[in-house]
Order: structure tokens, then C-alpha cells, then sequence
């Protein structure tokens, strides 16, 4: 009998049930002091806010420390976690600063990672953000006399709150946060009118300086460092030509008849992407052709849109597609001889000049929104010089029309 009864308890204990599955605790530990009614959320209950206890009970051992607790069953996996301070808004206060926190269970319930997160004492420093909406008042899209407002949203407001920013004069404005900052902290944040994060019937000129809401796509950046701590921007400033626009890439001359698959497409093209640290920064983007409607009987010119295989995190690649000219000439004509235009110096001051331009139909400069700004005809001499102090400073297109109808668009910057 104790032989058989030890046999039922060694297949009970292979099965797995011997060992009920445990519980995992989760601690936030408040060094603040502040927060009152604590959820925790995360992977492992679907985002679900469930409360954490600071009573004694549920795995807390002492009441009223500001530690909260909460004890879940997890199943094996990797799990992301966060937690909240109920403050009646719709989606709280969100209290992990930072990536989420990250933890394992494996197959026999152990647990690995960061259970536990402390909640950083405030530091002693205010950040103070300056906004110039010029752009957007040229544009037609924000109207303080109409009643518009513009709003900066980051943790710090926690990406909901709408504050208007205080009306400096002369397009300019400026919310200062509350003194909560240490050197170090890096504060993601975007600009909005009318508080809002997209445009609606209601209020077409409504919605974020950058697209992407609160998913951290396109976000600006800044680091809080000893001193004063004032970030300067412009509103738009950090979309140079590509954004949310056609990037023309080059004219490529074949013969009538060639198929897709035998015309040199380049691979990648050099653009700027773009980031929060550098703007102007460029580098090779690769690009995949789409040549499904491609004609190679069509006599003359066709176009071959393409898509960057690039993450839309960059600046300059969010909704951007790059397209190519193709010309389609008489059997047996391939390139033409390509003339090497160059300007100088980029970015330019109120002058900029172009070299190798004789005989070229036609030069253009174009804004970063498409506007013609300036024409020249029939050049006749080698060198153009361009006056500049007419237009303002920013980021702008020279597209040159040769002789033969080839195409050239070069960027450049207007200091």
C-alpha cells in the first residue's frame, strides 16, 4: 500500500499539479510620496487597470508606507508593464518614466526581469519651451485673433493635458512645466493647435506639428542639463523637403521597348532622414521600384513611383514616396551626355551660384511646399548667380530644365 501511494505521488508530481502555479508580485515603490489610488497595467492582464494595494493586504507588508503591491498569476512569457495613478482622467497619470518595465516567466513559474520599479524623487529644475508659429500664421493655419491656441504636450502633461502656451508678442510662445526635472532627463514632447491631435470637420487648421500622435513617432526631444533650460523651436522646423511629400530622384533615359527589369533603377537614394539629434543628417535610404504600370511602348516620358524601406521613426520618411522619370526614346538611344550642374556654397547666405548652366532651358527655385519662388530662361552664360535675400530662411529645390528635356533638382538651404 505505501508502495502503490508513492507511485500516485510521484506520477501526481510529473503532471505538473503538485505545484500550483504562483503568483507574481509587482511593487511600485511611490518616492514621491504623492499618488493615493494606484493601478497597474501591462501585457499580462490585456492593459487592464487593476488596483495596487498600500493597506497591508494582497502582498503588501506595511500599511501606508507609499509602497503598493499586487499579486497576479502570469503564464509563461515576456511581458511589458506599467502603472497609473487613477486621477479621474480618462486614461490617469501615467507613472513609469522611461521605457516600460520588462519581465520573464518560464515554463517552471520562475520569474526574471523588473517586478519591482521605483518612482524617481522629483528633481528641483523647470523647463521652459518657446515656440515661433510664423510658419503657421503664413500659412493660414493658426489664427491667435480667431481664437486659436497652441499647446506643448509630453509626460509632463501627460500627453493629454491642454494647457495654452502664454502669448510672448511676435508669434511667439512659451509654458514653462513645474520644477520636477533632474540634469539627464530626456523629455519627449510635440506642439499642437487648438489641442487636438488630427484635424477634424469642425476645425480643419486643428491637430500636431507632426503626425504620429502619441506613439513617439516624430516626436521632439530634450535633454534637461544644468542652467537655465529653455527649448527654442520653430514651429515646422523639423520637416525639411521630404516630409509627407513626392521626392523626385532622377531622369533615366532608355530605349522603346526595354522592360523594367532591364533599367538600371538605382538602389538607394542619398536623402536627408531626419532625426531629433540631426536634422539635416543624411545617408543612403534604400528603395524598392513599383514598376506594375510601367509602359516600355510608351514614346516619351513615364514615371516610376517607389517605397523607402525605412522605419517612419525618421522625420523625413513618414508617408514619403520617392519617384523616378523614365524617357522613353527611339530604338537605340540610350543616356544622353549628363551635364554636372553644382552650386555653392550650401546653405547659402543672400547668394547662391550655379556652375555648368549654359544652354539650359529653364532654372526654377521652389519652396519646400511646391511654390515656384524664382525663373530663369535660356541661360547663356556658364554661371548664374541667384540673389537671395528675398526669400526666407529655410529649405529649398533648384530644378534645371537642359536642352534636351532632362531634369536636375538639387536641394539646397537658405541660411
Amino acid at each position: 500500500m505505501k508502495k502503490l501511494l508513492l507511485i500516485f505521488a510521484a506520477l501526481f508530481a510529473l503532471s505538473g499539479i503538485s505545484k500550483a502555479q504562483p503568483a507574481v508580485t509587482f511593487t511600485l515603490i511611490d518616492s514621491t510620496q504623492h499618488y493615493s489610488n494606484v493601478k497597474i497595467t501591462g501585457d499580462m492582464n490585456n492593459w487592464i487597470a487593476e488596483k495596487m494595494y498600500d493597506d497591508g493586504t494582497h502582498g503588501d507588508v506595511v500599511a501606508g508606507d507609499h509602497i503598493w503591491t499586487m499579486n497576479l498569476i502570469v503564464l509563461p512569457g515576456t511581458y511589458q508593464w506599467g502603472a497609473l495613478e487613477n486621477d479621474g482622467s480618462p486614461d490617469g497619470h501615467w507613472l513609469i518614466q522611461g521605457p516600460n518595465c520588462t519581465f520573464s516567466v518560464d515554463n517552471a513559474f520562475n520569474v526574471s526581469g523588473q517586478t519591482t520599479y521605483a518612482i524617481p524623487e522629483p528633481g528641483t529644475i523647470a523647463v521652459t519651451f518657446i515656440v515661433d508659429m510664423k510658419p503657421a500664421i503664413n500659412e493660414g493655419r493658426f489664427d491667435p485673433d480667431a481664437g486659436d491656441i497652441v499647446d506643448v504636450v509630453g509626460p509632463f502633461t501627460n500627453w493629454s493635458v491642454t494647457t495654452p502656451m502664454q502669448d510672448l508678442g511676435d508669434s511667439l510662445y512659451a509654458f514653462t512645466t513645474d520644477s520636477v526635472f533632474k540634469i539627464g532627463n530626456i523629455l519627449d514632447f510635440k506642439y499642437r493647435i487648438n489641442g487636438k491631435w488630427l484635424p477634424d470637420t469642425i476645425d480643419i487648421h486643428a491637430g500636431a506639428e507632426a503626425p504620429g500622435g502619441i506613439s513617439g513617432v516624430l516626436h521632439r526631444s530634450y535633454r534637461v542639463v544644468g542652467g537655465d533650460n529653455i527649448s527654442n523651436s520653430i514651429w515646422g522646423e523639423i520637416f525639411t523637403h521630404n516630409i509627407l511629400n513626392q521626392i523626385f530622384v532622377d531622369t533615366v533615359w532608355t530605349a522603346n521597348g526595354t522592360p523594367i527589369s532591364q533599367i538600371n533603377l538605382p538602389d538607394s537614394v542619398r536623402v536627408s532622414f531626419g532625426m531629433p539629434d540631426s536634422l539635416a543628417g543624411t545617408g543612403l535610404a534604400p528603395v524598392l521600384w513599383d514598376g506594375s504600370l510601367y509602359n516600355p511602348d510608351l514614346n516619351g516620358f513615364d514615371s516610376i513611383p517607389g517605397n523607402f524601406i525605412v522605419n517612419d521613426h525618421y522625420f523625413n520618411f513618414y508617408n514619403v514616396k520617392p519617384y523616378l522619370i523614365i524617357h522613353n526614346g527611339t530604338a537605340g538611344i540610350s543616356n544622353p551626355v549628363q551635364t554636372s550642374y553644382s552650386i555653392y556654397p550650401n546653405p547659402a547666405g543672400d547668394c547662391l551660384n550655379v556652375t555648368n548652366v549654359k544652354g539650359a532651358q529653364h532654372l526654377a527655385v521652389y519652396n519646400i511646399v511646391g511654390s515656384r519662388m524664382m525663373d530663369f530662361n535660356n541661360l547663356d552664360s556658364d554661371q548664374l548667380k541667384i540673389t537671395l535675400s528675398g526669400i526666407t530662411p529655410g529649405v529649398y529645390f533648384l530644378r534645371i530644365t537642359a536642352k534636351d528635356g532632362s531634369l536636375k533638382t538639387i536641394k539646397f538651404i537658405k541660411k
